[in-house]
Parts: structure tokens; C-alpha cells; sequence
């Protein structure tokens, strides 16, 4: 704790410093906070946020020249429309205009050797590269000049009033983060030369429906408005408007690119199919509306974040060759009630089912490894973690701060050979109590129909003698099936008649008078339910667990406590 603390002050002194170094030649003139350079000029470093309406940067304070606008120098002034900048300066910072949300016009005054503006919007020098679009400017759509050949680093971003672009011909790069938060663009039409296009170009552009390429394009290339690279075998961006709600990831593509589906509004139910061998951390980030996804087979790791904020989504199958599920996968996926996990994990990150507020179990049919800190705190009262008998892992490695919510399964039947002495007689398959928790039966299949007939309840009646096999299908947690083929043998046997009995004795009753079928339904149906009602043993073995659980948590909780209050004392 005393290291801890030591390691905070230290952190807190050293910006202290930092922050003392920044500033210390840091002098004023009129409403500007500047700092002397090396060479005798001036650099901008913050201003006065009454700064407002039109502004002229002065071209010399205090005799020095004004040469660099730093980072966030003009970020108070939110009244501020317009701003000339003087003819020495030769660098201005990505973010020197972040916070002016009134903003309509850059102007640049000739003589400067570095810049240049047009209609308001600035430019480097030669024309070729867009620096910066005033956020507040108020034209719906703008065409860039031909020559332009890139779009800078952050210069659209936050542009509100702008719906539509057009890019010329000579374009070549599109920056990151390019159109951040560009809330009201709703399509792209991407031009034949163009060379780069990163995943954070059109991050959070909450109206985008498509970003089409031309066909002509060497580099990228669209299908129904995603944005893929030429051949298909990555996928870059899913528009966050895009319409679709249902989509099918090609089987062309290999890699899916880190938040190439966040905050995507529209999306419910994605394929990614077995052809993606990488998928990207936060691919999925506060996908709201997703509920279903299928994942690939062939994914080793779910990355960093891939699903958190995915509210709506319900279950979530985690294939076999996944090794790693990394932090906050799942963070905040408030409708996730059950997940399946069917290969070995190495490791789960932090928080991987944080707040999964609804969640209540999990079942993994692999052994585990490391677990990191607060995994599955804040999920459904009752949460259980089922585990197959004979694995390892659940006993240490962090594992230890969840003994209590980790229960073992068999997954094999109760396998019974069936002896039936009549056609008349019934046998039921029987599965453990903890697999029957976790499972339900989902199909039944008879390998000869001539020899039995089964029903959904697991029910067998035999139709002529013989031996079979009976393929029973098991569905996990309401629809995920993992295991088939399960078989549990069956022998009919033909019942040696008694001397005195002929063949119909079995329609006779013990005077030789018929009985009467719908008398001998009602007697089996009252057999099965006198054989279904709970014993005095049952009901003990359901409700004794349930008080030892309970009394352990208590006396865990009795403890902690107690040792809290030591310590605090």
C-alpha cells in the first residue's frame, strides 16, 4: 500500500513539473497565453474564451514573431467564427481548433509560405492536402478542389452541418479519423485513385449508410455500400446506418478489421463465417441492437472490447480453437443470459462479463487457465459457471475467487439397456440431474424404425423385438446444440408365453374378457405420473445443497466482513 501511495505522489509531482516546464516562459498579450521558442518566436499555447465573432491572430507580440498555433490553443473560444491567421506561422496543431464549435471560416492571408485557405476551409500551401474544415461551417455539401490529393488527420471532424462530399479525382489518401463524428453525412462515394482509406476514417459517422468505390479502383473495392479491400479478403468498415439488418460476412474475407462494426445502430444477427481467421478488438463496440452473432470456427482469441456495450445480445456460442477471451469482451451486455465455451482457455481477460447484469450461466466443455480480476462480478443472482468432470484449471490461477459459482457435469447418459417383457411396456432415458439443468432434448433419432418408437419426453415403446441404437441430441441452453449422437442401447426381448396363454392374452384380462384400451392408457399415464411425484429422498436432495450453499456463503460473508472491521480497528 505504501509503494502504491509513493507511485501516486511521485505521478502527481512529475506533471507538476511538466506542467511548470511547459509554462514557465509562458507571458500574455491581450487575451493570448504564448510561449517563446528557441528561436525568438512565438508559439500560441491557450487564449481567453471570450475570444469571439472574428478574430485576427497578431503577427508579432511583444516584437517576436507569431510562428505555431499549439494543441488546443484556441479550444475555449466556442463563440468563435472566424479567424485569420498572420503570414509567419507555419505550424498549427491537429487539435488547435477542437473545442471551437462556432467556427465558419479559416482565413489565411497571402503571403503565408505555409498554409492557404479557400471558401473558408484550410489548405497546406501547395492545395494539395485539406488541413482543416471549420466545424460550423454552413454549406450541406462540399466538393473538394481538384488536386487535392489527401484528407489531414481530424479535418472534418465534428463538421455538423455538412450531408454531403465530394471528393475529386486527384485524391489519393483519407486520413484517421478524417470524418469523426461527421453526425449528418449519409453516403461516400470513394474515387478510382484513391490509395489509403484507414479503419478510423469514417469512425462514428452515425448517418452513413454506404461508402461506395469505384470500380476502378486498384486499392478498395464496396458491395451494398461495406467497405472491403480489393479482393474482398478484409473487411474495413460497416457503415453505422448501413440498412441491413441481417448480414452474412463474405466467405472471401479472411480479417475483419478492429471497429469495423462499431456503433453500428442497424445490426441484428451477423455470420461470420469460417473463412475469418481474425477477427478485431472492438469490432462489435456498442453494436446496440445486435442479438445473435455466429462466430468462425477458425478465430483463436475473442479480441479486446469485441462485444462490450452490445446490450441487446443474448447468448453467444465461443468456438473451439479459441484460446484467449480478452478484456471487457463482454462488458455491459446487459441481455447476455447464457454463453457457451467449447474448447480450452488459456486465459480470460478483466472483466471479459462485467455487468452482464442478466447472465446466468455459462458452460465450458475445455480446461481453463488464468482469469483475470472482477470477470463475472455484477451478473444475474445465481450465476453458475458449469464445468465437465475431469477438467482442470477451476482451482487456482484466480479460479479460487469463484469456487462457489463453479458447478461439474457429466454429459454422459444414464445409459440403461431396456428389457421390455410386452409391446405394451414403456422404458425412459434417463440424464443426470446437473446435464438435465443445463440442457433439454432436442431430437431423437432411431437407427430402425421398425423396432421402437420414442417421444420428445425420451419415452420409448418398443413395436417389434430387436436391439437398436437411439441417437439422442442434446441442446444447450435453448438451442445450442454441442453434443449429438449420444447413444443409449435398447433390448426388446419377446416375452415367453405362460403355458395356458395364447397370443392375445395381452388384450385379455384374467377372466379372458377385453380390456378396454382407453382403461389401459389411463392406468400407464397413471403409473407415469404416480412415478413422477417427488419423494421425501428427492425433495431432501434438492433442498439440503440449497442450505449448505447458503449456509457456506453466509459464513464466507460473516468472515469477510469480521476481517474488515479488524483491519479498519
Amino acid at each position: 500500500m505504501k509503494n502504491k501511495i509513493k507511485l501516486l505522489v511521485f505521478v502527481f509531482l512529475f506533471f507538476i513539473v511538466f506542467a511548470i516546464k511547459e509554462n514557465i516562459y509562458a507571458d500574455t498579450f491581450e487575451k493570448l497565453t504564448y510561449n517563446v521558442l528557441e528561436d525568438g518566436s512565438i508559439a500560441i499555447v491557450d487564449c481567453d474564451k471570450s475570444i469571439e465573432n472574428d478574430y485576427i491572430i497578431p503577427e508579432v507580440i511583444d516584437g517576436k514573431e507569431v510562428k505555431v498555433i499549439q494543441n488546443n490553443a484556441f479550444g475555449k473560444c466556442t463563440n468563435l467564427e472566424s479567424i485569420t491567421i498572420p503570414k509567419g506561422v507555419y505550424s498549427i496543431g491537429s487539435f488547435a481548433f477542437s473545442g471551437c464549435n462556432s467556427l465558419k471560416n479559416i482565413n489565411v492571408v497571402e503571403s503565408n509560405v505555409s498554409f492557404a485557405s479557400k471558401d473558408g476551409v484550410l489548405f497546406s500551401k501547395d492545395m494539395k492536402s485539406i488541413a482543416k474544415y471549420p466545424k460550423a461551417k454552413e454549406d450541406s455539401k462540399y466538393v473538394v478542389p481538384d488536386g487535392v490529393e489527401e484528407i489531414s488527420y481530424r479535418a472534418f471532424d465534428g463538421s455538423r452541418n455538412l450531408k454531403e462530399i465530394k471528393f475529386s479525382s486527384s485524391l489519393k489518401k483519407i486520413s484517421d479519423y478524417a470524418f469523426y463524428y461527421c453526425n449528418n453525412i449519409e453516403n461516400v462515394e470513394i474515387p478510382e485513385n484513391v490509395e489509403k482509406i484507414t479503419k478510423w476514417s469514417f469512425w462514428s459517422c452515425s448517418k452513413l449508410k454506404a461508402i461506395n468505390v469505384s470500380q476502378n479502383n486498384n486499392n478498395f473495392s464496396s458491395e451494398d455500400g461495406i467497405l472491403f479491400d480489393k479482393n474482398k479478403t478484409m473487411l474495413i468498415k460497416f457503415p453505422d446506418r448501413n440498412e441491413k439488418t441481417q448480414y452474412t460476412i463474405p466467405e472471401s474475407v479472411k480479417k475483419v478489421e478492429p471497429y469495423a462494426f462499431c456503433y453500428c445502430s442497424n445490426i441484428v444477427n451477423v455470420t461470420v463465417p469460417d473463412s475469418v481467421t481474425d477477427l478485431g478488438k472492438y469490432t462489435f463496440y456498442y453494436c446496440v441492437n445486435l442479438e445473435n452473432i455466429k462466430l468462425s470456427e477458425n478465430i483463436s482469441y475473442v479480441g479486446e472490447c469485441l462485444f462490450e456495450g452490445c446490450s441487446k445480445l443474448k447468448n453467444i456460442t465461443i468456438p473451439k480453437k479459441v484460446a484467449t477471451i480478452g478484456e471487457n469482451s463482454f462488458l455491459n451486455c446487459n441481455n447476455l443470459e447464457y454463453a457457451v465455451i467449447l474448447g480450452d482457455i488459456t486465459s480470460i481477460g478483466n472483466k471479459a462479463f462485467y455487468k452482464c447484469l442478466n447472465l446466468n450461466k455459462i458452460l465450458s466443455f475445455g480446461n481453463v487457465g488464468i482469469i483475470g480480476t472482477q470477470v463475472f462480478d455484477n451478473t444475474a443472482e445465481g450465476f453458475s459457471f458449469y464445468a465437465k468432470n475431469g477438467l482442470t484449471g477451476y482451482e487456482q490461477n484466480g479460479w479460487e475467487n469463484y469456487n462457489n459459482k463453479i458447478k461439474r457435469y457429466d454429459e454422459t447418459l444414464k445409459n440403461t439397456n431396456y428389457n421390455f417383457d410386452s409391446l405394451s411396456q414403456t422404458g425412459k432415458i434417463e440424464i443426470s440431474d446437473v446435464f438435465n439443468e443445463i440442457s433439454s432434448i432436442k431430437d431423437l433419432e432411431i437407427n430402425n424404425e421398425n423396432i421402437i418408437s420414442i417421444n420428445d419426453d425420451c419415452i420409448i415403446t418398443p413395436k417389434v423385438n430387436g436391439t437398436t441404437n437411439v441417437e439422442v441430441h442434446i441442446n444447450y441452453f435453448n438451442g445450442i446444440e454441442v453434443i449429438q449422437n449420444i447413444k443409449a442401447i435398447v433390448d426388446v426381448k419377446e416375452k415367453v408365453d405362460e403355458p395356458g396363454d395364447d397370443n392375445n392374452n395381452n388384450d385379455n384380462d384374467n377372466d379372458g374378457n377385453k380390456v378396454n384400451d382407453d382403461e389401459s392408457k389411463q392406468t400407464i399415464d397413471n403409473t407415469k405420473k404416480e412415478s413422477s411425484n417427488p419423494t421425501t429422498g428427492d425433495i431432501l436432495n434438492i433442498i439440503l445443497p440449497i442450505i449448505f450453499v447458503s449456509s457456506g456463503a453466509a459464513m464466507y460473508t460473516f468472515f469477510k466482513l469480521n476481517k474488515k472491521s479488524t483491519t479498519a480497528k
